[in-house]
């Protein structure tokens, strides 16, 4: 086997020469120790504390902390031994943390306390402030991992502990558990049981201090496909970093990570027209970004050839050796070798083996990993899990767990300055807003197939319906003329259902087809409501703009509206009214997008609700069809009937159309008792109350719109809090 770029074939050979000559206790104990005892950061610097210390990234800063996670002015400590010491965040944009917990404003420091900036940690010591920092090389293990759903246990009593720099292999066979066991290891879906140690500390325990140390690459790309390379990096960048962290600071960051993963030749690239290595790699590189010390990848070399397989292979051998734990889930065996540790699972989600990878197939009395992986998942008379804990060299790589002293948590984390709270959190919801509306936009321009849908498909309609529908119904009849047979109702029906359509289907792919990207920003602190709102403006500018082309096409020979009710102009009222049904569509669109999981189902499950929708304001044109027990109650949460009721205030549909009230109280007449039939005629031609051409009947049809609009976009937030990393 050729050596890798760390010379790891030195060591594969020499793990097969040892497997082959000794037993294979000695073999173990020939390869190398276990991971030692977890740490505690590095010492680097013992600052002194007198009355007033600062912390941050700007150079002026008593303690200057070289991370761009960390604020320009991040924090500051004050006050003396006698009267206690007391911590101030400075609206940090990535808070400011005492043993775990993210403090509000201020709190009350006592001696030995852990203050976390970024990844710097800092210990109170008498007068002076131990500065530790988290370099990257970190031990990490993991003691009795269970997790399960319901009665089934995906995950049964796993364990390791793993030394600095180390790579780490999962294998085993499908369904036995290993990407449930990596969100478990990773925070992301903590285990039902058992403990997880970063550098000695309770994961769990400080998730939300943790968490931007740590880098998760999903099975699937956490990539926006139209985008340059570079220009996502930017992005993600900016989501990342505080506000004062200057455009040529994360431009040299993302130049930084495209020449340590040898991506510069491809930085100007679309990401959709990169070979499938060259994606995984920059799905990497977002995660790179923030210098996390622990780095999970899930099936990363899944539909890889083998060349690729091997290289991106070799990379991660790379970053581990560069300074950072790396685990993989891999259904590959090809370049196994390459670890330092590999973790087979059996059926069951039980630790089959943990220990160095060469010495795996010996462990199994086998030749190489294949005949390893056909013995996990045919041979179902052996106990693996017993088989491996009765081994003697279990104890050395999963044995029994290390110690925590468990921090005392502050007393005081109670904001003291709620402007200031309130403050930072604007700042921090502004600028993801800003941010996001910006990608969110250049997506758009850059799929330029869907942008030339986008641009077409309001005028296609609106020349359909120019050319389909018959002219002058939206014009009050000639005096001393009647209609008969009106079709106003129909025409703006047609405008709504149009409207209707086009928001739906413009935002029922827009969260799902992200949710990996999504996943990964909210990880590291991305708000919702930033999100749905950066969404919301765009796709909402979208609809509006496809409104307006609708109604000036849809309805130009209709001669009407002619007169407003509310906003001075019938047209702009009239296009209002269409494109709040569009965005009530869209907000629709959204929480389907949130709560289907998949853009396959999500599509299925759309044009059903359109249908729905559209037969609930049928009874506008044809009452029979919403008269039924039920289906008029509703028809009071569909947005095309309001969006219908709102278009039909603003024509006067009640006076354009008296007949058809007429129509739809009386189908019938009996010759035989014509007072009986001519009974309510003069509430029939008075119409329906909500068509009333007043501003109070077209506002309560905008108010519902809106109340509609507000409880769709409402519910998307809260299905996409599911997706949150939680405690257990």
């Amino acid at each position: 086997m050729a050596d890798g770029p760390d010379g790891k074939g030195e060591d594969d050979r020499r793990g097969r020469t040892i497997a082959a000559r000794l037993p294979l206790e000695e073999a173990f104990a020939a390869v190398g120790p276990a991971a030692p005892a977890a740490g505690a950061g590095r010492l680097s610097a013992v600052h002194s504390v007198f009355r007033r210390v600062t912390i941050g990234r700007a150079p002026e800063n008593d303690v200057v902390v070289d991370d761009m996670l960390v604020s320009r002015q991040h924090a500051e400590l004050h006050g003396d031994p006698v009267d206690g010491y007391e911590l101030v965040d400075l609206g940090s944009h990535n808070g400011t943390f005492v043993n775990g917990e993210r403090i509000r404003g201020k709190a009350r420091i006592e001696q030995l306390d852990v203050v976390a900036v970024g990844r710097a940690q800092f210990r109170l010591v008498d007068d002076t402030l131990e500065e530790y920092v988290d370099t990257g090389e970190i031990t990490f293990e993991a003691r009795n991992i269970t997790v399960r759903t319901g009665a089934r246990t995906l995950v049964d009593g796993v364990g390791l502990s793993l030394r600095e720099r180390s790579l780490v292999g999962i294998v085993g066979p499908s369904g036995c558990g290993k990407s449930t066991l990596l969100h478990a290891l990773s925070g992301r879906r903590p285990a039902t049981s058992g403990v997880v140690l970063y550098d000695g500390r309770d994961l769990y325990a400080h998730y939300d201090e943790l968490r931007r140390r740590i880098g998760f690459v999903p099975q699937d790309d956490v990539l926006h496909e139209e985008l340059r390379v570079s220009r996502m990096l930017e992005y993600a960048a900016e989501l990342a970093f505080p506000p004062d962290v200057s455009r040529a600071e994360r431009s040299g960051r993302v130049d930084e990570v495209l020449r340590e993963l040898a991506l510069e030749e491809r930085r100007d690239q679309r990401i959709d027209s990169l070979s499938g290595g060259q994606r995984k790699r920059v799905s990497v590189a977002v995660e790179l970004l923030t210098k996390p010390s622990l780095l999970f990848l899930d099936e990363p070399t899944s539909g890889l050839d083998p060349g690729y397989e091997r290289t991106l292979m070799e990379l991660l051998r790379a970053l581990a050796d560069g300074g950072r734990t790396v685990i993989v889930v891999t259904h590959s065996v090809q370049s196994l070798r390459l670890c330092d540790r590999v973790l087979a699972l059996a059926p069951g989600g039980r630790i089959a083996y943990f220990g160095p990878a060469q010495l795996a197939p010996a462990y199994f009395g086998r030749e190489d990993f294949q005949q390893v992986f056909q013995d996990l998942s045919t041979r179902s008379d052996v106990d693996w899990a017993e088989r491996f804990r009765t081994h003697p060299e279990h104890d050395r790589y999963a044995g029994a767990p290390a110690v925590e002293a468990a921090p005392q948590i502050a007393d005081d984390l109670a904001p003291a300055s709620p402007r200031q709270a309130a403050a930072r959190a604007r700042r921090t919801w502004l600028r993801q807003f800003r941010t996001l509306c910006r990608r969110n936009v250049a997506q758009l321009v850059g799929d330029r197939r869907n942008l030339a849908l986008l641009v077409l498909q309001a005028p296609a309609l609106g020349l359909v319906m120019l050319l389909a529908l018959p002219a002058g119904q939206l014009s009050p009849p000639a005096d001393g003329t009647l209609r008969i047979a009106a079709k106003g109702g129909f025409v703006l029906l047609t405008l709504v259902m149009a409207a209707t359509w086009l928001g739906a289907s413009n935002a029922a792919r827009e969260i799902v087809r992200e949710l990996p990207i999504f996943r990964r920003e909210r990880s590291i602190g991305l708000s919702i409501t930033a999100y749905l709102g950066s969404k919301v403006l765009v796709l909402g500018a979208v609809t509006v703009l496809q409104a307006v082309v609708l109604v000036a096409l849809g309805a130009a020979l209709q001669g009407g509206p002619v007169d407003a009710v509310a906003l001075g102009s019938p047209w702009l009222e009239l296009t209002v009214a269409v494109a709040a049904a569009g965005i009530a569509a869209m907000g629709l669109g959204l929480l389907v997008s949130a709560l289907a999981g998949r853009l396959e189902r999500a599509m299925t499950i759309l044009p059903v609700l359109i249908i729905v929708e559209m037969i609930l304001a049928m009874g506008g044109v044809f009452p029979e069809m919403v008269s039924k027990p039920g289906l008029k109650q509703l028809s009071y949460v569909a947005s095309t009937q309001w969006g219908f009721s709102a278009a039909a205030s603003t024509a006067g549909l009640n006076d354009i159309e008296p007949l058809n009230g007429l129509a739809r109280a009386v189908p019938t007449l009996d010759l035989a008792n014509p007072a009986a039939a001519t009974r309510g005629l003069a509430a029939a031609l008075r119409g329906e109350p909500r068509w009333d051409h007043t501003a109070s009947a077209w506002g309560l049809s905008m108010l519902a719109l809106a109340g509609i609009s507000l409880a769709t976009i409402t519910g998307a937030g809260l299905a996409l809090r599911r997706y949150d990393p939680h405690r257990r």
